[in-house]
């Protein structure tokens, strides 16, 4: 919000806050990063450190997964390549 103000963005401030679909999408949001934020230090403090960087690893490729699969994100080549580099280097961390 600060951010679009500061941007003079004040039209799409106003909205994003008059959309309830706007505001639920925010508040999920705030809360799934806030969940992730506590599970990391919540690791962290349990000396988890290892596992926690390669779910940090991890994340990217899931995330990429589900883009595609789940909401139809096409990937070219070069990406396809990309994810797939990553994914060798992730298993490579792993063993």
């Amino acid at each position: 919000a600060c951010v679009l103000v500061w941007a003079g963005r004040t039209a799409d401030f106003k909205a994003a806050i008059r959309s309830p679909k706007s505001l639920a999408m925010a508040a999920l949001t705030a809360v799934l990063i806030s969940v992730n934020w506590g599970i990391y230090v919540w690791a962290i403090a349990v000396d988890r450190t290892v596992e926690t960087a390669l779910g940090y690893y991890i994340n990217p490729l899931v995330n990429v997964v589900v883009g595609a699969v789940l909401l139809g994100e096409r990937l070219d080549r070069l990406q396809i390549a990309a994810v797939a580099l990553a994914a060798v280097a992730v298993s490579v961390l792993t063993v």
